[in-house]
């Protein structure tokens, strides 16, 4: 089955950055993981989305412990969103949202901003994924291109 691969952002501290409470990061990434799902039953096998509020409460522990800087965490998605064909973009323009945009633009990686009413971007989503598929392969579906 051929499909895209695509980044799920979406902010985990939120405005508060690095005043966030342990309780307000649990909440985003619950929230995170809800709204990558929900996206993700919306398109089917066509997409292999990577959700990476759903890897991140480990993440989060060893910044709060100081063994891992945000430096550090962005530099592993922004490695991830380099294998990626497309990103999604969801709710608050954090700072680190913004440096995973910064890296897209970087590669040429299309970025679809997320409405509130996921139902809103069914249509537009599978015109991405489909002009992605198109790009990738050829003409006769069996050759990759990327």
């Amino acid at each position: 089955m051929k499909c895209v691969k695509a980044y799920y952002s979406a902010s985990i501290r939120g405005a508060a950055g690095n005043d966030v409470t342990d309780d307000v990061v649990k909440q985003n990434l619950l929230l995170g993981i809800s709204r990558g799902k929900e996206v993700q039953s919306l398109l089917g096998s066509t997409l292999e989305l990577y959700i990476p509020h759903a890897h991140d409460r480990l993440i989060q522990i060893l910044w709060r412990r100081g063994c891992m800087t945000d430096e550090n965490i962005l530099m592993g998605d922004m490695e991830i969103i380099k294998t990626c064909d497309f990103m999604m973009v969801d709710g608050y323009l954090s700072t680190g949202v913004k440096v995973e945009m910064d890296c897209c633009e970087a590669h040429s990686i299309p970025i679809h901003f997320l409405q509130p009413n996921l139902d809103n971007d069914v249509l537009l989503l599978h015109d991405l994924i489909n002009s992605i598929l198109h790009r990738k392969y050829s003409v006769d579906g069996s050759t990759y291109n990327g």
